[in-house]
């Protein structure tokens, strides 16, 4: 309660000023058109559902002139809701812009005034191009808090609406079983209410995802770092997490729908876990070190510690697996499918997750467009804006790896081909089940 207090105070601290600056009065005219429009929409709504019950009363009936009439009706409260709907994107989108090209004058002007952006290189305290991060958070932020503003709106009055629509009809009709009228003051409402409570607990039990999300942080400056763990700090209700150990032993997850994953790298431990109390939560898991000098060394010289309570998970090049990796890989092998599985079973034995990256399979005949043969980026990166050291050459070879991998067990399997790899996966968890 307290994260979503804070979370609001600080919405309203950043969004407030606009509607109180020389451009409020179109501003609040703007988003008093969009509010009213809503509501609007969600009258319509309500008169749908009514056409709805006289329409199909008409059709039960074969009552051909109330037909004909609800076909005309059902036509003009479309009509109404298209031109609404329309209006309002473009009254939402106006409103953005107006609102979005004063907070980018506001910061902008605030980070040009005086030499800040000069005071803060000298201070080692510069952020990677303001200028467009300005651009960009400015136009995240307003989108989405009118986005989820306006949502919230609209689902209130719909639900408010849409309950005195089931206490009406709880009155006209009792509820009927076994041949008895049995008498329970707006059952229609009550009975919506436990079942969205009952679907909303089965479907977080039976069908709730776990969603790993991996930290590839390109530069850890300690004030990055920190500022990284109070963002997970206040998400913390979303983040499976575990508590620090005072021996460093791996303690039982706390699942939720959030894994959040990061590097091997010290610095981040530091943060991370080292200025972390024993018994606190951690929220962020780094990978163990690698030897990396010998990728086709054994795997208990390229990975020769067990699981902490920090370092839970191995993060490998598919170089440990084929020598020279995506692009020097040939046939798929009894020989290769032999080492995934050793390198699979001595992470476990460790008690760690294992994850190979990144496996991509686009063939020479690809549809897009290649880069510009002289530019810097052809040089890596392939005409989907990948990179060439991670493409096996051909979707069937990148799918023979996936079938590999996923077989033996691989607990992370990275590719740029997401939604390919998802569909295979799901084919394959089909054939196991009983």
């Amino acid at each position: 309660m307290n994260n979503i207090r804070s979370t609001l105070a600080a919405v309203w601290r950043i969004a407030a000023p606009y509607f109180y600056s020389e451009d409020k009065w179109a501003g609040r005219g703007l988003l008093a058109a969009v509010i009213a429009i809503e509501l609007a929409v969600v009258f319509l709504t309500v008169l749908f559902n009514r056409w709805n019950n006289v329409f199909y009363n008409a059709l039960q009936e074969r009552n051909q002139a109330v037909f004909t009439y609800q076909i005309g009706y059902f036509c003009v409260l479309a009509a109404f809701w298209i031109g609404l709907k329309v209006y309002q994107l473009y009254l939402n989108q106006w409103l953005q812009i107006r609102w979005r090209r004063w907070m980018t004058d506001r910061y902008l002007g605030g980070w040009l005034h005086d030499a800040n952006h000069y005071r803060m290189q000298l201070l080692g305290d510069a952020a990677d191009n303001p200028d467009q991060r300005i651009a960009e958070d400015t136009q995240r932020f307003v989108e989405q808090t009118l986005q989820l503003g306006i949502g919230l709106l609209s689902a209130v009055v719909t639900l408010v609406s849409f309950v005195f629509i089931l206490w009406g009809l709880s009155n006209e009709a009792p509820l009927h079983l076994f041949g008895k009228d049995i008498a329970i003051p707006s059952y229609l409402v009550w009975g919506a209410l436990i079942y969205a409570v009952l679907g909303t607990t089965l479907t977080h039990l039976i069908g709730w995802p776990l969603i790993t999300l991996n930290l590839d942080l390109k530069s850890e400056e300690p004030e990055h770092l920190s500022a990284i763990w109070q963002s997970l700090e206040s998400h913390r209700t979303w983040l499976t997490s575990a508590p620090r150990t005072a021996d460093g032993s791996e303690a039982p997850l706390t699942v939720r729908p959030i894994l959040v994953l990061t590097g091997s790298s010290n610095a981040q431990q530091k943060v991370f876990y080292d200025d972390r109390p024993v018994g606190s939560d951690l929220l962020v898991f780094g990978s163990v070190h690698t030897f990396e000098q010998n990728p086709q060394a054994t795997p208990s010289v390229l990975e020769p510690e067990a699981a902490t309570d920090y370092r839970r998970w191995w993060n490998n090049p598919w170089d440990v697996v084929e020598a020279g990796g995506q692009t020097k890989a040939g046939l798929w092998t009894p020989a290769d499918a032999s080492r995934l599985k050793a390198l699979v079973e001595h992470a476990h034995n460790h008690g760690l997750w294992i994850r190979f990256y990144t496996l991509d399979g686009v063939g020479s005949g690809s549809a897009e467009k290649d880069l510009e043969p002289t530019s810097e980026a052809s040089k890596t990166l392939s005409s989907f804006g990948w990179f060439r050291g991670y493409n096996f050459g051909s979707p069937a070879a990148v799918e023979q790896r996936w079938r590999a991998a996923a077989g033996a067990g691989v607990d992370f399997i990275a590719s740029d081909q997401y939604e390919q790899l998802a569909a295979l996966l799901r084919t394959l968890s089909q054939r196991v089940q009983p």
